[in-house]
């Protein structure tokens, strides 16, 4: 059987549909088994099947486009078979990020060619900067005295802590704080050490929750330090986006506190203060697990260069 099916698709932003930009013929063979029809195209993927008890299911046009696309990636070369940006995350990778550098540099692109400049553009603030294509991230501490700017609002989803359970906490992590970057210091330190690390956890936990159970994945870790930081006065949110590694880019998140001059990312599943220079933030809030990272970046192509190419 010939079957008409979509070449390329886009999103209608109006009514929320994928609309059908170009049609193609495929040729399908048509393969009965237990009262079963399947039809299915040269390369095996299931186009049409019909139940004998009523259900027809057949592949959409975003359906067959999306596997067309993965298909093409599969059989161009090995360089777009590196894993897409957030299928996985740099928890469950078991990489440890450095801080060796205090700068790193990337070209930013897409698996399929460029990047659009206003993508790349908005990538900047804070610890990035972007010139061009090119994205640069610092690890500097930079302080100031500006108030944090007025579109911050603490993230619904940060739950604060009962005050029974925040005073002793606060009262060990900022023992020694004479400084901002102190307090920041050993708030994240406090997580890093006393919340265990479970790169197994899936799911959102409040951050009482966590404290209850005594581990949390980076989401977790994040919102716990968020919390603490509010308890303390100091104003913190979750970012999530993603890792630059030898292995791909791997889904994350941590947090970036305000210091009066800009937003300064910190890690407490890592650790750092401030955070790895290979982080690069995508969107403030949100969930660092596979699901929700690929839906922003899965084609982001992010390429270490030298520091000052072109």
């Amino acid at each position: 059987s010939i079957f008409i099916v979509a070449d390329s698709v886009e999103a209608d932003s109006i009514t929320g549909e994928w609309r059908t930009l170009r049609l193609d013929t495929i040729p399908t063979w048509r393969v009965e088994l237990d009262g079963e029809r399947w039809w299915v195209d040269q390369l095996g993927r299931l186009v049409r099947r019909e139940s004998p008890f009523g259900v027809t299911v057949m592949m959409t046009p975003f359906d067959y486009a999306s596997l067309a696309y993965r298909d093409t990636l599969r059989i161009t070369g090995p360089e777009p078979r590196r894993p897409l940006a957030g299928v996985r995350t740099l928890a469950a990778s078991g990489v440890t990020l450095d801080t060796t550098a205090a700068e790193r540099w990337f070209r930013v692109g897409r698996v399929d060619g460029p990047a659009p400049p206003a993508a790349v553009a908005a990538l900047a603030g804070g610890s990035l900067a972007t010139r061009g294509d090119t994205l640069v991230i610092s690890r500097q501490w930079r302080q100031g005295t500006e108030p944090a700017p007025a579109a911050y609002q603490l993230p619904e989803a940060v739950r604060r802590i009962q005050p029974d359970r925040l005073v002793p906490i606060l009262d060990t992590a900022l023992a020694r704080a004479s400084t901002l970057r102190d307090s920041v210091t050993g708030l994240t330190t406090w997580v890093t050490t006393r919340i265990a690390r479970d790169s197994s956890a899936v799911r959102y936990r409040d951050p009482f929750l966590v404290l209850r159970d005594g581990s949390a994945n980076p989401d977790g870790m994040a919102r716990i330090l968020v919390a603490l930081a509010d308890g303390a006065g100091l104003t913190a949110r979750v970012v999530t986006g993603v890792a630059v590694t030898s292995g791909g880019l791997l889904g994350h998140a941590w947090v970036e506190f305000w210091t009066g001059a800009e937003w300064v990312p910190v890690d407490p599943w890592s650790g750092h203060v401030p955070a790895s220079a290979r982080l690069v933030r995508i969107a403030k809030g949100g969930l660092g697990r596979p699901f929700e990272s690929f839906l922003r970046v899965g084609a982001l192509r992010l390429e270490p260069i030298t520091p000052g190419a072109r």
